[in-house]
Formats: structure tokens, sequence, C-alpha cells
């Protein structure tokens, strides 16, 4: 009986007392006890503060609540465009604000940056780490052979940049509009946000800066609202031929400068990537 440590901890479970648990092994194993060849379980009907407590899941609570991970995936693709969509129509109610209180007198430069604060209006500046990433994209790309060895670098024929440039992601660039149809968007120029199937959403700088092409003013109350507000752009890709530069040496700001066709660049990235253009005539591109 007192080798049966098996029976006791089962007991143990049921019976609160220890003298109880050894009356059941007594009258279990005893010769004109009950003999019984199973051994019964039973509540002793002690209150819960005599039990001991119980480290095993399945006695958890129905009231406890069990934090459940999310169901639903995020999808990258669809916060950023949702992002673009909300950023654009806070600039278009700051826009829309400038504009009429031009009318009674002309916004100052102070009263714009608080406003920019206060819609989270994005900067240029906080894609120019983006922008250099690009530019070690793009050698790493056009030149891998000597993407590390800057001063021997030799350009590769132009049969084999064209085919990497058309099927290169466009994230990053710092574009500028050379010609379009649309003649405000000529000199335009921002950093690639999101390259979309049919447009490129830029990040144009504010003021001035936000065209490559401008001419001299000499107060800021000249420029447009437009203009002055900066963030977010979206420029069609049909009617507008693209300028950007790889920058092959920072120390001698040396660079080479492509020009790309945006109707033949109205694609996806993973459906541009597979795509095979043709050498041909074209007479659609402006």
């Amino acid at each position: 009986m007192n080798n049966n440590k098996l029976e006791k901890h089962l007991l143990s479970r049921c019976y609160s007392s220890e003298a109880k648990v050894l009356e059941v092994l007594s009258s279990r194993y005893s010769i004109s006890g009950d003999q019984k060849p199973s051994l019964i379980l039973t509540p002793t009907g002690s209150t819960s503060s005599e039990r001991a407590p119980s480290t095993s899941l399945l006695h958890t609570k129905s009231t406890d609540k069990v934090t459940k991970p999310a169901s639903k995936t995020v999808s990258t693709r669809l916060e950023l465009k949702k992002y673009i969509s909300t950023t654009l129509n806070k600039q278009r109610k700051l826009i829309k604000m400038i504009n009429q209180s031009k009318r009674t007198s002309s916004p100052s430069t102070a009263f714009i940056t608080k406003k920019l604060s206060q819609y989270e209006i994005p900067k240029f500046e906080e894609f120019t780490g983006l922008n250099s990433l690009w530019q070690e994209y793009m050698n790493n790309l056009l030149f891998p052979a000597s993407s590390h060895q800057q001063h021997q670098l030799k350009l590769p024929s132009l049969a084999m940049l064209l085919p990497k440039l058309t099927s290169a992601d466009y994230t990053g660039c710092l574009l500028t509009v050379l010609q379009a149809k649309n003649t405000q968007l000529v000199g335009m120029r921002g950093i690639v946000v999101w390259d979309t199937q049919y447009s490129f959403i830029l990040c144009i700088p504010r003021d001035q800066d936000s065209k490559e092409y401008t001419e001299s003013v000499e107060n800021l109350t000249e420029l447009t609202a437009s203009t002055r507000v900066g963030g977010l752009k979206a420029i069609p890709k049909k009617g507008c031929i693209f300028g950007f530069d790889v920058i092959t040496d920072e120390s001698k700001d040396e660079c080479l400068s492509f020009n790309i066709i945006g109707s033949r660049f109205e694609f996806r990235n993973v459906d541009r990537s597979s795509k095979k253009f043709k050498n041909h005539n074209v007479n659609d591109l402006l």
C-alpha cells in the first residue's frame, strides 16, 4: 500500500485530506475490506479554496478572453493606395483653402507651413534616402561587373542597356517631365513614390524647386497654390516623355542621362519585366 504512489496521486486530486486517502487505500487492499477491482474517484465536496489549483488549459473559465490572431492580413498595396488617395484629397482641400484666402489677403509662408504640418503633407526631403537606394540599385543593375570600381567603369552597349531599363523598377527615381501634351507639367520633377500602370506618383518639392525649368520669380506669392503645397502628384504616363540621371561617380559629378517614353511604360512592374519592346516607328508620342 505504501508503494502505490500512482493511486495516492490520483486520490489526492479528489480528497483534500491525506487521512482520507489512506483510509480508501486501506479499505481497498485489506483482507476484510471491499477489495474492489476498480478505483472510483468521487469529488469530496470541499470548497474551491481547499482544492489544488489547476494549470491545465482545459480548465480555463469561459469568461476569460482569449486573444485571437487577426484573420485578415493587411495588403501593403491597398494600404499604399489608400494613403495616396487620402493625401491627394488633403492636398486638394489645402489648395482650395489657399485660393480662397488669396481673395482677401495673400497667405504668408508661416501660414502655409502650419497647414502643411496640420494636414500631414509629405515632404520631398523625406524621400531623398529612397532615391539614394534607387541610385545604388540602378548602378548594380546596369553595371554589375564594375559597380565597386567606378574609376574603371566601361559602358555596356546600348543593346544591353535597353532591356534592363525597360524591366527596371522606377520607385525612388528622380523623374523630370521633359515633354508633355499638358504644358503645365513640363519641367515638373519629383521622386517616384509609386509606379502604377498608367501614371507615376511623384513627391515634388515646394515652391520654385518643384520644376526643373522655371522662370525666376521675385516673390513666393507669384507661385500657384499647388506649387506652394508640393506633396504628391499623379503624372500620367501617356503623352509624356520623362528624363532621369544615373549617377556613375558622385565625387566627380558624373552621370548618365536617359529618356523614357511614358506611353511605352503603361504596364505593371511584374508585367514589364517580361515585356519585349520592339523597335518600330511611333506616331502617338505627343
